[in-house]
């Protein structure tokens, strides 16, 4: 099963309207002044959402029956604000187990050459297959 790469650019609104959804509200994300004082160049992308790019990219290649089982990365660098990421993933292994299938998923997000999270793993279970 192919699952196709996805990217995604991180302007300053959709950052705030993720980190409003997840009442992240640490200055890292927004402030200029904490920024400067800091040394950090742009505001930095809430980490959490890395995971929701790479669900909204299994569950469009299995579809509405997907579930996530199980999911673990960690994080190389940061992605700044008005950086673009590409997520590329792959199938690992699959099986069965009783009426359910399950896949292994390998993902890892890049800013151009610079890796972001590398071999991301997750588990996916489809409940009604064909």
């Amino acid at each position: 099963m192919d699952i196709h790469n996805i990217k995604h650019e991180f302007t300053l609104p959709n950052m705030i309207l993720y980190a409003g959804s997840t009442w992240d509200w640490h200055k890292i994300h927004y402030d200029n002044e904490y920024l400067k004082k800091n040394s950090i160049p742009k505001p930095v992308v809430d980490g959490q959402v890395f995971g929701a790019l790479i669900v909204k990219q299994i569950q469009a290649t299995f579809g509405k029956f997907s579930r996530i089982k199980k999911m673990k990365f960690n994080y190389k660098n940061m992605v700044f604000q008005d950086e673009e990421i590409e997520i590329k993933s792959n199938v690992l292994s699959e099986w069965k187990e009783d009426e359910k299938k399950f896949f292994e998923i390998s993902s890892s997000i890049y800013v151009n050459e610079r890796i972001i999270i590398m071999n991301a793993s997750t588990v996916v279970e489809l409940k009604n297959y064909e």
